[in-house]
C-alpha cells in the first residue's frame, strides 16, 4: 500500500462512533503482492461495546515482515499471501495483539479524549514503539540464527570435502 512516506506493509483500522466512543471495531489490512491496495485479512470485528457485559475475545496476528518489509526475511517471518493460503500454507504470527490489549489502548485514548484520564491509568498498555522494538529484536535474532546456520552448513561442507578427499586417497591406495 503506497503513501507519501513509502510503502505500508500493514494497517490496523479502528472504527468507532464520535464523540461518545461507546463501541469500537478493529480490522487489519496487509500488503499481499496481488494488489497494490492491500487485502483485508481481518474484517471489522467488535473490539469493545459499552452495552456488552462480556467483551469479545480475539487477536490480531502480525508478522515481522509487516514492520520491516519482506525483503531478506525467511518465509517464516512473512504473512502467507492469499495464493499461499489457498494452497494450504500457514505460518504462526510473531506478534499477537490481543483484543484485551487493544481494548486497553482504545479505553486509554477515549479517557484522554474525554478528559477523564489520570496518570497511571492503563499502565499495562504497551506502546507501538515497544512492539516495533520487539519486532526489531526478533529480526536481529532471526538474522543471527540464519548466519549461525549458514556457518554450520559451510563447516559441514568443508568437513565433507576433507572426508571425501581422504576416502579418494584411501581408494587410490587399495
Amino acid at each position: 500500500m503506497d503513501c507519501a512516506e513509502g510503502e505500508i506493509q500493514a494497517a490496523i483500522a479502528l472504527d468507532t462512533q464520535y464523540p461518545k466512543a461507546t463501541w469500537a471495531k478493529v480490522a487489519l489490512r496487509v500488503v499481499d503482492g496481488a494488489t497494490t491496495t492491500g487485502t483485508w485479512v481481518q474484517d471489522f470485528e467488535t473490539l469493545y461495546d459499552d452495552k456488552l457485559v462480556e467483551q469479545s475475545d480475539g487477536q490480531l496476528g502480525l508478522y515481522i515482515s509487516e514492520f520491516l518489509g519482506p525483503a531478506g526475511l525467511m518465509p517464516a517471518f512473512c504473512r502467507p499471501s492469499t495464493s499461499e493460503v489457498a494452497a494450504g500454507v500457514s505460518r504462526d504470527p510473531q506478534i499477537i495483539l490481543t483484543y484485551d490489549r487493544l481494548r486497553s489502548i482504545f479505553l486509554k485514548a477515549r479517557s484522554i479524549h474525554q478528559g477523564t484520564y489520570h496518570e497511571g491509568d492503563y499502565d499495562e498498555v504497551e506502546t507501538m514503539f515497544t512492539i516495533i522494538e520487539e519486532a526489531e529484536l526478533e529480526r536481529q535474532h532471526a538474522d543471527s540464527e540464519r548466519q549461525r546456520a549458514e556457518s554450520e552448513r559451510q563447516r559441514a561442507n568443508e568437513v565433507i570435502a576433507v572426508l571425501e578427499e581422504q576416502l579418494r586417497l584411501v581408494q587410490k591406495r587399495v
